[in-house]
């Protein structure tokens, strides 16, 4: 995902990229059944905070050619890691929704299963 990450910001298109993140996002939610129209305004945050994070890691790698210290970026690198997971929490992408979301199934299958016999 680094070399995409950095094609898109080579683009030098910060819309671009929110685009494409936001069409990626909606595809993955689509793929693990959590997709919801409503939620749109929710995966645009979350595509302008991936496109903001890739932008600051991209200046902060190149820091010191600018004559920046790495220090300037790190806690706003910090601040946007923290707000990307929580976003991806609520839309139910990431590894540990996911992971609940796949536990939630398998009870449902356990009581269908159970409904099934008596019937």
């Amino acid at each position: 995902m680094a070399k995409e990450s950095q094609k898109l910001f080579l683009c030098d298109d910060p819309v671009a990229m929110i685009s494409e993140y936001f069409t990626r996002t909606v595809r993955q939610m689509k793929a693990a059944g959590t997709y919801r129209p409503e939620c749109e305004s929710l995966v645009r945050i979350y595509a302008d905070s991936l496109t903001e994070y890739q932008q600051i890691k991209y200046f902060s790698e190149n820091a010191d050619v600018e004559g920046e210290s790495d220090k300037d970026y790190s806690r706003e690198l910090d601040t946007l890691k923290l707000t990307i997971l929580r976003y991806a929490d609520a839309l139910m992408i990431s590894p540990k929704e996911a992971a609940k979301i796949k536990k939630a199934e398998k009870k449902e299958s356990k009581f269908e299963a159970l409904t099934n016999r008596r019937a």
